[in-house]
């Protein structure tokens, strides 16, 4: 009789520890996005075409409005070519939300002697937009600063107009 009742005090003892714990389960998930990128379509570069500049500083407009026009202040003058907007492509997943991050300050562009400064940098779809089946094409534009007497020669910057994209 001794063994059975020690043996029903561990069984009771037992009964009783396992009445205070409790245990549940949660599913883990994750779901991947296709990553966002950003190209320059077709290398296409902005470019304010052929300009002149006079004994008085001026500048060149030319950004991406629902009307794009270019416009000339002060000394600075097209002359001559067509102007483009620099042109850019996103993909990633359809219907994602995304941002666009531009250059704040001014870019130089290097040439034969001084600097030319572009700055002011606009997109064609501002600052947000989403993804349309998963891509979306735009367009950047900006002011050109034109100093007096700029000398004569092309004036570029291969790395200075950076876009960056990310989801919201």
């Amino acid at each position: 009789m001794k063994k059975l009742g020690f043996l029903l005090v561990v069984m009771v003892g037992f009964a009783v520890s396992s009445f205070g714990q409790s245990k549940a389960h949660a599913n883990t998930t994750v779901e991947f996005v296709t990553p966002i990128s950003v190209v320059n379509t077709d290398a296409q570069a902005l470019d304010f075409a052929v300009v002149s500049s006079s004994d008085i500083a001026g500048t060149i407009d030319f950004r991406p409005t629902t009307t794009p026009t270019i416009t000339a202040s002060g000394g600075a003058s097209v002359i001559s070519g067509t102007p483009t907007f620099a042109k850019f492509t996103v993909t990633g997943s359809a219907s994602e939300s995304f941002s666009i991050a531009l250059p704040s300050g001014d870019i130089v562009l290097s040439g034969t002697t001084e600097g030319v400064k572009v700055g002011s940098f606009e997109s064609s779809i501002g600052t947000t937009s989403n993804l349309v089946d998963g891509t979306k094409v735009f367009t950047v534009g900006g002011i050109l600063t034109v100093p007096a007497k700029v000398a004569a020669g092309t004036y570029s910057n291969a790395t200075g107009l950076e876009v960056t994209v990310n989801y919201n």
